[in-house]
């Protein structure tokens, strides 16, 4: 395959070493080798990031990024070489909209390449992020990640109910949907008008199914919990998406389209166990003007919500 370096600019940040009062010293030949999560993701660019940590014996051990990919047109397999800093980083120039790329770091110990973590994210398209649509044997396809995000693991955009475009406060006075339909209508539907296409939020029912016919673990994928959510029918067990908590507590909530009258708009809620607290996966209802993120589903045939 061909190597195409010259398209990569590695960017490197120096972070200070040593130990804090108290912790223990670092053994001499430890190390390790993270992959961190990208970012700057557009239609043809990504800032791909990586940290390494050792001892005094590797401290100068060759570190880097493979990436795999479509770039400049070419389908290739490439090593980027970042120096010797303990956080680095690789931006790509010149990927293909709407397409998938994998890559993971490493570090050369004793002459082996010691591997990192594997990420994939996907480009976007001229309108917007591409999703790809996972089934789970339950009637419609979900999204493999939330509205916003290239990764499963990403939290994405939040919106509030009926609102198409995120904001950074969301409050009962800035809430701008007064409407309250019993299922969104397309215009008010994010995932609508921004994947366009199938793409719809889940009503209820797509909901309960999910909460009710899938298996839900708990897991890590990249550094996030979440709830790694897979189906149960025969076929259909290894499919599976991810679903990620917030990033500041052990729950998360994602949108319906459904909307209970006097009570307010349906949402999936799900938390882990924190300290004396049980997990929990189930449907709710909340006020329309709060933040939350949304996971998109795909109708299996050409019939369209009105």
């Amino acid at each position: 395959m061909k190597n195409i370096n010259y398209l990569f600019l590695a960017a490197l940040l120096v972070l200070s070493a040593g130990c804090k009062k108290g912790e223990e010293p670092i053994a001499e030949d430890y190390f390790k080798i993270t992959t961190l999560l990208p970012d700057s993701i557009t239609t043809t660019e990504a800032s791909l990031h990586a940290k390494y940590e050792s001892g005094s014996k590797y401290q100068d051990a060759e570190r880097g990024i493979y990436v795999s990919g479509i770039i400049d047109g070419i389908e290739t397999v490439t090593k980027i070489v970042c120096g010797i800093s303990p956080e680095f980083a690789a931006v790509l120039l010149k990927l293909s909209p709407n397409s998938e790329y994998s890559y993971y770091a490493y570090a050369m110990i004793d002459g082996k390449e010691e591997k990192g973590e594997t990420i994939t994210f996907y480009t976007y398209t001229d309108e917007g992020l591409s999703m790809n649509a996972v089934d789970l044997g339950i009637g419609v396809l979900w999204a493999e990640s939330n509205i916003g995000a290239a990764l499963p693991q990403s939290f994405g955009e939040r919106f509030a109910w009926g609102e198409t475009v995120t904001k950074e406060d969301f409050t009962a006075s800035n809430y701008t949907y007064t409407e309250k339909p019993e299922v969104l209508p397309r215009e008010a539907d994010v995932a609508s008008v921004r994947l366009g296409g199938l793409w719809r939020m889940p009503v209820e029912e797509d909901a309960q199914k999910l909460v009710n016919e899938c298996n839900w673990e708990q897991t890590v994928i990249g550094g996030v919990t979440g709830y790694k959510v897979s189906g149960k029918k025969e076929g259909y067990t290894d499919n599976w998406i991810f679903l990620p908590l917030t990033s500041s507590s052990s729950t998360g909530t994602v949108w319906c389209a459904s909307y209970n009258d006097g009570w307010g708009a349906r949402c999936i809620h799900y938390s882990v166990p924190d300290g004396e607290y049980e997990g929990h996966i189930y449907l709710s209802n909340s006020h329309p003007s709060l933040g939350f993120r949304v996971r998109a589903v795909c109708d299996r045939d050409d019939a369209l919500r009105e």
